[in-house]
């Protein structure tokens, strides 16, 4: 993606435009009302006001992650230097999630699924040449095909390589997260110096979420030894990074991670027992959006409402998405409200 080269406008326009959007997202009261109707149709028009054109419940994630893609472009085309650069790399998550896709669909096979319905067309980045991968006869040409649309990255060759090799799947895409939080976390480094360390803490804070599902799915399911679940985690965490995750790769309980982190992700994981995975890792999307949202309101310093954005964004079309899942299996008002990340039913 091609950073702007026009003149950026002021911090002080940026954050009134972002606060302008913040007001139109689908949240709060006006949220909780589409939850309490029960209907497919009011949250169908509850989006379609916003601009997300979404034809069946089936197919709203692509609509929303792309909504998601549109919106942060936009903002993109008011920023300059670091900041758009911090968008940019927030943004090619979903690219790094289309070439797991796909390269999934190559490993595994796609049981029916055509891999172009899973995929998601996003504004400023080239679509991946779906067939052409599925259809190179080995590394060379499959990376030759990833050449032209932005797979060429430093260190996605040896992961492809790797992958074709061996045909290990988490061991791939957890190398992936590593490549694309690598990105996210350099780009947060070269943002104004009065955001930068909002963004460092923002992304650390993912990473943080990131490991620990992993460790304690780990812990569950697959009963995996300390060195091959260390390969399956991300550096740069601020509360799972060096000694603490070596620790981390070897607890048999959330009781256990707690005992080892500091307080602010200990609480997430206190009282709770591994069978209640999915709450934990909510308790730390609630982490993150409650620090997401105090820099976004950080009136003193607008530049911080910049970095905290799009991740303000993504917890909102997170929340959109589930709703629209949990609408299209019949799930009742009381058992949507708790899976909405930043809104007081939760509590």
């Amino acid at each position: 993606m091609n950073v702007p080269s026009t003149i950026a406008p002021g911090q002080d326009f940026v954050f009134a435009n972002l606060h302008g959007r913040w007001s139109r997202f689908l949240r709060g009261d006006e949220l909780r009302r589409v939850v309490q109707s029960g209907s497919p149709d009011v949250l169908l028009r509850a989006l379609a006001g916003r601009g997300v054109q979404v034809a069946d419940l089936g197919s709203a994630r692509s609509q929303l992650v792309r909504h998601l893609g549109e919106e942060l472009s936009r903002v993109v085309d008011l920023l300059g230097g670091g900041l758009a650069e911090f968008y940019t790399a927030f943004l090619r998550r979903f690219w790094y999630e289309d070439l797991k896709t796909v390269l999934h669909v190559r490993i595994a096979g796609g049981r029916g699924v055509l891999a172009q319905d899973l995929l998601v067309d996003l504004p400023r980045f080239p679509r991946l040449p779906i067939q052409q991968m599925l259809e190179a006869r080995d590394a060379e040409s499959l990376l030759r095909c990833l050449s032209g649309v932005g797979g060429a990255r430093e260190g996605l060759d040896a992961i492809v390589v790797e992958l074709l090799e061996t045909e290990d799947i988490p061991r791939s895409d957890a190398a992936l997260d590593c490549l694309f939080f690598a990105e996210l976390q350099r780009a947060a480094g070269r943002c104004p110096l009065s955001a930068r360390q909002v963004a460092r803490g923002l992304v650390e804070l993912e990473i943080d979420t990131v490991n620990l599902v992993t460790v304690l799915r780990n812990r569950r399911t697959y009963q995996l030894p300390k060195e091959e679940i260390l390969q399956l985690c991300v550096p740069g965490g601020e509360g799972t990074g060096g000694a603490a995750l070596e620790l981390l790769a070897e607890v048999g309980s959330p009781a256990e991670a707690a005992a080892i982190l500091p307080r602010h992700l200990a609480t997430c994981l206190r009282d709770r027992a591994l069978e209640d995975l999915a709450a934990v890792e909510d308790d730390l999307r609630e982490l993150l959006h409650r620090r997401a949202r105090a820099a976004f309101r950080d009136y003193g310093r607008p530049v911080r409402s910049t970095v905290a954005y799009p991740y303000l964004k993504w917890v909102e079309v997170l929340n959109l998405g589930r709703l629209c899942e949990g609408m299209r299996f019949g799930m009742l008002p009381a058992e949507l409200s708790p899976m909405l990340i930043g809104e007081a039913s939760r509590a």
